[in-house]
């Protein structure tokens, strides 16, 4: 029988909220924090509920964040001026078997390093 969404996502919380940081190679073995933003991005995106099917794609890739972040390389970096905050974002890869697994970090002027996000691309 498969698992119920809420299986899924309370399995997903868990091991999310279990990990808390990450030292990412990429980053010179920067910490990279988990907060609950985070974890709420993967379930809305500018405020609005991301499809039921794009948030379990997301908890499941949930199980590669700490390969990815500790061992994938940096594929894309980008700023943004919002007010009066210098925002930061890293895009770390890794390919894996049959996708390539991305996870975004984020970081507020000269802030801590978080996770914002994660998805995939199929090769």
């Amino acid at each position: 029988m498969p698992k119920s969404y809420i299986d899924i996502f309370k399995e997903a919380k868990a091991l999310y909220f279990d990990i808390s940081y990450l030292q990412c190679k990429a980053l010179n073995y920067e910490n990279i924090y988990f907060s609950r933003s985070g974890f709420e991005h993967l379930i809305r995106k500018h405020r609005k509920i991301r499809k039921t099917s794009d948030q379990i794609r997301r908890f499941k890739l949930l199980n590669n964040v700490q390969d990815v972040v500790e061992n994938g390389v940096i594929t894309d970096k980008r700023y943004i001026q919002k007010d009066e905050n210098r925002i930061t974002f890293w895009t770390i890869s890794k390919e894996m078997k049959e996708k390539t697994v991305k996870v975004i970090i984020r970081q507020i002027n000269n802030g801590d390093k978080y996770f914002l996000s994660i998805m995939d691309i199929r090769t």
